[in-house]
């Protein structure tokens, strides 16, 4: 069991980086569609944003964007010892993707008063297209002004969604 300080008695789970050979194992990945808000079915209903983003980060950009580490982002050597079978496109990448779509579509109504919760829900893979898309699910008035509640996704061509993020941003700024 592995625990944590900052979370005193509670299971994260178990670790294992190498068996009794040295070798690290295969890392396994969940069926994408069995995670929480996997599939096109759980999405909900509202106003699709007018603007999607389509992206496909190559392994050059995360040794741009990762230049001063070596790490399982960036070196095909690091990633196969933690068991992934090529490296793995950064979260922090990923997520520029949500907040630029949410700064193209509301300005600075994101950059003033934007707030964001973000789930990584499943790896990316160098050289995957990515669509980066929202849907408006609710307004409401807050201090005088509109305020968009907005989801955002961040899927693969095959629909497997890597980020799921809740999002809201004030309109009109």
């Amino acid at each position: 069991m592995m625990t944590s300080d900052v979370y005193p008695g509670k299971d994260l789970g178990t670790l294992k980086i190498h068996d009794h050979r040295g070798h690290a194992p295969e890392v396994t990945l969940r069926d994408p569609g069995s995670k929480e808000a996997a599939r096109h079915a759980d999405e909900p209903t509202g106003e699709p944003l007018p603007l999607e983003l389509r992206k496909t980060f190559t392994d050059a950009m995360c040794n741009e964007f990762f230049y001063r580490n070596r790490n399982y982002h960036n070196d095909k050597t690091a990633s196969k010892e933690l068991g992934f079978g090529d490296t793995v496109i950064g979260g922090r990448m990923t997520l520029s993707c949500v907040t630029e779509l949410l700064t193209r579509h509301f300005g600075r109504g994101f950059y003033l008063g934007g707030r964001l919760d973000v789930k990584f829900t499943n790896v990316l893979w160098p050289n995957e297209p990515l669509t980066t898309r929202g849907i408006i699910t609710g307004r409401r008035v807050e201090g005088g002004q509109t305020r968009a509640e907005v989801i955002v996704f961040c899927e693969k061509s095959d629909g497997t969604k890597v980020i799921v993020a809740n999002a809201s941003a004030l309109e009109g700024c």
